[in-house]
């Protein structure tokens, strides 16, 4: 079930107990410092979703209502300063939706629309159970959607590890007279510490070094490891054309790190 259907769901519920007919759901967002998102269930015979998120945001810009929300204390205004916000409206009643310690939105509703014959403790109780539920609502479906941001990320910056990875090994392989040679290395996660080069020695074509190497462990500390072994070998060999004085200085390099 998605946030807005939990919201709705819950302000339906509310509206029935109590007989309020408008009343919606605003998100708060810490980057932009505003409100990003109004939610209004379906069934509130609500003018115009933007004059009202347009108008509530006018009302929570003030210095005095925003931090009484912030502080976790509800704020009602009455009278013209009411109709004044929202058209046709005497009573505007606004909950912060707070959970722990975060401040994540506000319930918005007419107060005026309240049915006289509900108790108005009982009105605050279920207001105040409303509420709490529509914050742990929010919260954990919020972070439900961080989490799934930060795995899409994750799996993103390894997709480039992998491709990265892969463009260190040789893509081409030396032919050899009467001997076909194939290299594909296959990790066991998205990145891994296998791998493989080749290099002429000499001038001779029949004469091609071949090395293999097999990192301890796996993931991405392998594969760093096998990044730096790799751009070693490559570098003592350039440098050192014989292959045993290469692998003495490679082997010293890399045990040195």
């Amino acid at each position: 079930m998605s946030l807005v259907e939990r919201i709705e769901i819950c302000l339906k519920g509310l509206g029935e107990a109590i007989g309020i007919k408008k009343s919606a759901v605003y998100l708060w967002s810490p980057e932009n410092m505003c409100f990003v998102k109004g939610i209004c269930s379906k069934w509130l015979p609500l003018k115009s979703q933007k004059i009202i998120s347009r108008n509530i945001i006018s009302i929570t810009s003030e210095e005095t209502i925003y931090y009484k929300l912030r502080k976790g204390q509800s704020v009602i205004i009455d009278g013209k300063e009411a109709s004044s916000y929202l058209p046709d409206t005497k009573s505007i009643f606004i909950f912060p939706l707070i959970c722990k310690r975060d401040f994540l939105g506000i319930f918005v509703m007419d107060f005026e629309d309240i049915s006289i014959r509900v108790d108005k403790n009982e009105i605050l109780d279920l207001i105040n159970m409303c509420s709490k539920h529509l914050s742990i609502s929010i919260e954990n479906v919020q972070l439900y959607e961080r989490m799934n941001r930060e795995n899409e990320r994750y799996k993103q910056e390894l997709n480039i590890a992998y491709n990265i990875q892969h463009s260190l090994l040789p893509r081409d392989i030396p032919t050899l007279k009467g001997m076909n040679m194939s290299a594909k290395s296959i990790p066991a996660k998205i990145v891994g510490g296998d791998f493989y080069y080749f290099k002429r020695f000499r001038a001779n074509k029949h004469e091609v070094g071949i090395s293999i190497g097999d990192v301890a462990g796996k993931g991405v500390p392998a594969a760093l490891i096998m990044a730096m072994a790799l751009s070693t070998i490559e570098q003592c060999i350039r440098y050192f054309n014989e292959p045993g004085i290469a692998f003495v200085n490679i082997n010293s390099i890399i045990t040195s790190h």
